[in-house]
């Protein structure tokens, strides 16, 4: 467990590592931290150095009572040469955007992933734009803490447009695991975080146009059940 000699100090390295890194996947879940409610998404994440990109989540339906019936996929990414976002709702067929940019496309996705895609996407990527971690002000430690097994240093600062955030870093890799919105009440939290793994370049190509598909995510200790394929 490194010593930093401020709060600052330790986001610039967590950003330097994220920059640094060859390839990096997780699964995780945006919800808020107050019930298990409508707002709630599942993800996953898979990045290859130099552009390949790609973030997968679910969107439940808002209305509790079709929660578990009408579910909507989406996957922003870059396959290496072009930048898109696509979506489907479960049953229907995939609609594929090719955008401009990647940062186009993960500001397509940020709102819907509650901001999950964004938060990621800004770390691996200089050219994303928008918020990112060490725009944070105030910043200050917070007691460490455990999260998944995982002894996490904690810093709490303020957001720009307003609000305190309050981000779990892991002590030994500083690899982002909790990021705690307390204006807006909820947390995006990473699991099974891999930065050793080898994925082959195909994950990475633009969706094809799928009718019927109940394909989801792959992570059945995250997705519930009745979301697992």
């Amino acid at each position: 467990m490194s010593i930093y000699p401020s709060a600052r100090a330790l986001l610039n390295q967590v950003l330097k590592k994220y920059r640094a890194l060859d390839t990096y996947v997780d699964h995780g879940v945006v919800r808020p931290t107050f019930s298990d409610g409508p707002l709630t998404c599942w993800f996953e994440t898979d990045f290859s150095k130099p552009d390949y990109f790609r973030f997968q989540f679910i969107r439940p339906h808002p209305h509790r009572r079709l929660r578990n019936l009408r579910l909507t996929k989406y996957i922003v990414g870059n396959d290496g040469t072009k930048a898109y976002f696509s979506s489907q709702e479960r049953g229907c067929r995939t609609r594929i955007d090719i955008e401009d940019s990647l940062a186009m496309a993960v500001a397509g996705a940020t709102g819907i992933s509650r901001g999950a895609a964004h938060t990621i996407g800004a770390l691996f990527f200089e050219d994303i734009g928008g918020f990112e971690l060490t725009m944070l002000t105030g910043l200050r430690f917070r007691r460490s803490r455990m999260f998944d097994g995982v002894m996490c240093y904690r810093i709490s600062g303020e957001h720009p447009r307003g609000g305190r955030y309050t981000v779990w870093f892991g002590t030994e890799d500083l690899l982002l695991r909790k990021l705690v919105s307390h204006r807006f009440r909820s947390e995006e939290i990473r699991f099974d975080i891999r930065i050793d793994a080898s994925i082959n370049a195909t994950r990475f190509a633009v969706p094809s146009y799928e009718c019927g598909s109940t394909e989801l995510l792959s992570a059945p200790h995250i997705v519930p059940d009745t979301f697992v394929r």
